[in-house]
């Protein structure tokens, strides 16, 4: 039984780490996921939809997601057109 309780344990922490938020920018906060999509737009920020989406190995449709909570959250804005635009980083991040 003890070791049930254990295992189980565990997986709560394991969970919880999971959802980790990484806190930038005035108190705003990033999940783990919109963080990856965040770092890997800075390394590139002409990366397409579908380019994110096959490097985070997701929908498209959750790439427009995460990049509108971003985009919400005051991290970044999209400039120009879909397909010859780019990503601006908000250089006053935390």
């Amino acid at each position: 039984m003890a070791e049930a309780l254990q295992y189980n344990r565990v997986f709560i922490i394991s969970s919880f780490k999971a959802n980790a938020f990484l806190l930038l920018k005035g108190g705003q906060k990033l999940t783990k996921t919109q963080t990856e999509v965040f770092s890997l737009i800075k390394e590139n920020n002409q990366m397409a939809r579908d380019e994110l989406s096959k490097a985070l190995g997701i929908y498209s449709s959750a790439v427009q997601m995460l990049t509108d909570k971003i985009k919400g959250k005051g991290f970044m804005k999209r400039m120009g057109g879909d397909k010859s635009g780019y990503w601006e980083i908000k250089e006053d991040e935390r």
